[in-house]
């Protein structure tokens, strides 16, 4: 049983690793060029693959036996509700507002978004998935569920610099000011 979550936990690394590793612009390019590939096709490609590989993780994750840590009827039917609601709700709008400005029906898609949600933390998107992650965790307080919530967050938490560090190439001094003004995951008035 052990060795399912060792193994299981090893699947999340090396997710975030080749993750990280084919988002990079030095990586991008160079697969691109000697594939001969535009970006675009790289990036359905590279979207593809991170759905696929995910899809099996999660798979792995719900075939695991994996005993609960705890029980708590309030926990799991009151709080893990609301937190599973509110993360996925966040999430969705995250996502609907990313896809019509990557698209294009929101104008101009190299503007920096810095309303809505955005406006009280920089990184809604995983704010809700966090959100989401510790709710599902406390609905189904497993060890493989604590590996993988741990392990996710881990490695968001990790790749936030690189992620920001590409949006201050972007977008210089404008994206800047936006960290000294808005915190990256959880609102000023929670802290």
């Amino acid at each position: 049983m052990l060795k399912s979550h060792f193994i299981l936990g090893a699947c999340w690394v090396l997710y975030g690793f080749l993750h990280s590793m084919l988002a990079n612009e030095t990586v991008k390019s160079g697969i691109t060029s000697s594939l001969g590939i535009k970006p675009a096709s790289y990036r359905i490609g590279y979207n593809v693959f991170a759905a696929v590989t995910l899809v099996i993780i999660l798979y792995f994750l719900v075939k695991i036996q994996s005993r609960y840590l705890f029980t708590s009827l309030i926990v799991q039917f009151i709080i893990a509700p609301i937190f599973i609601v509110a993360g996925i709700s966040i999430m969705i709008y995250c996502i609907i507002k990313y896809f019509r400005q990557l698209s294009g029906l929101n104008g101009n898609s190299d503007k920096l978004i810095i309303s809505g949600l955005h406006s009280f933390v920089r990184h809604p998107l995983y704010s809700g998935t966090f959100l989401f992650l510790a709710g599902l965790f406390l609905l189904m307080p497993s060890l493989a569920n604590l590996i993988s919530v741990i392990i996710i967050i881990s490695y968001t938490v990790l790749a936030i610099p690189l992620e920001e560090k590409k949006l201050v190439k972007q977008f210089g001094d404008q994206y800047i000011s936006y960290i000294k003004n808005v915190p990256t995951f959880f609102p000023k008035w929670l802290k």
